[in-house]
């Protein structure tokens, strides 16, 4: 009798979790996200009309594919809900004469002649409102999302279709060692604050990702047809880091200095632990001991670069700079202060302490 009440008890949970589960799974594809994405798994037609009714819900379930070999995915058009916009799904079906993509130019041809897998994968990665990219095939040819195009700065006109190497010509070498172990043999890689130089802006720069690989399957491949990227680029809060950082440690390594000439020294060795963002400089002192050397500065330290150099000189004459009333003598006096090669902006900045 109680071997007949506890199962009884188990059978009335599963009863109710089951329930529960239906209920739950209902609620789900009333979502019009989430019924497309089922319709594109299962091979049918999506509805882009709000219907939450349960009818339609249960009529809709039941179209699941049959495990049965014969059955067949149908090709869906390549579409989002009205819910999920996307800039990019109306320049892939534009002529290029309207500012479509020329698939021409690509190896994947036009979405028309797609699989139904790399449709499937296609809408999954427009669909993310989080920056995502997939890299299809052996040239892993570029299909990313609204939300990835400020990563690609001015490739993002371009980029769209084309082989990696011809959108990160630069890097390509780099990105195709991490994404070759991904694609080949399956396997998922994660980084943290990855760092590449690349360009993107007319000018080489420094950026960082966090971002994570995994291989891209299709319903109907055990081979990957690409690699799936998530990533977040996190250049400015690296960059913000790790200058507080230089001037912690400026800080700290005056604090129990004596002299001018130690205090000289101690900052020139915290300056260069930071030869990224300070890839040289000098610390100049004024001598006010004896009168004709009130307006003379002279190089105590330096660190990156040499004392003489044309950027910089042992001694600087203050008078000689102030006295000097032509605009011409005044450029050539201040280009001594300078870099010997002023580079375009980036987010790796030369500076100079004085």
């Amino acid at each position: 009798m109680a071997t007949l009440m506890k199962d009884t008890y188990a059978a009335s949970i599963i009863l109710q979790k089951g329930n529960e589960f239906i209920q739950n799974l209902q609620r789900l594809y009333e979502d019009e996200d989430m019924r497309y994405c089922l319709d594109v798994l299962c091979g049918t037609q999506p509805s882009l009309e709000k219907n939450k009714a349960s009818s339609s819900s249960s009529s809709s379930l039941s179209k699941l594919p049959s495990s049965s070999p014969s059955s067949s995915l149908s090709l869906l058009p390549l579409q989002l809900s009205p819910s999920c916009p996307s800039l990019l799904m109306e320049r892939m079906y534009k002529s290029v004469e309207q500012g479509g993509v020329d698939w021409s130019r690509t190896s994947l041809g036009h979405p028309d002649t797609w699989t139904q897998d790399l449709r499937s994968l296609s809408w999954t990665t427009l669909a993310a409102r989080f920056p995502e990219n997939l890299l299809i095939g052996d040239d892993y040819s570029l299909i990313y999302n609204d939300a990835y195009i400020p990563i690609l700065g001015k490739h993002a006109t371009t980029a769209f279709g084309m082989p990696l190497k011809f959108v990160w010509p630069e890097i390509y070498d780099q990105l195709k060692t991490l994404l070759d172990p991904v694609f080949l043999r399956g396997e998922r890689l994660f980084f943290d604050e990855f760092q590449f130089i690349f360009e993107r802006n007319g000018y080489k720069e420094e950026a960082y990702f966090v971002f994570s690989y995994t291989p891209a399957y299709g319903v109907s491949n055990d081979k990957p047809l690409g690699v799936r990227a998530s990533m977040l680029e996190v250049t400015k809060q690296v960059l913000h880091t790790r200058r507080l950082q230089s001037l912690h440690q400026l800080d700290m390594a005056c604090l129990s200095v004596t002299t001018i000439h130690e205090a000289c020294v101690m900052s020139l060795q915290s300056l260069e632990k930071n030869n990224i963002d300070i890839p040289f400089s000098m610390i100049y002192t004024q001598d006010t001991s004896i009168e004709a050397e009130a307006f003379l500065l002279t190089c105590r330290a330096s660190g990156g670069i040499l004392v003489g150099h044309p950027a910089a000189p042992a001694t600087i004459s203050l008078s000689s700079l102030s006295s000097s009333s032509s605009l011409t003598s005044s450029s050539s006096s201040s280009s001594l202060l300078s870099p010997p090669s002023p580079s375009p902006p980036s987010s790796s900045s030369s500076s100079s302490s004085s």
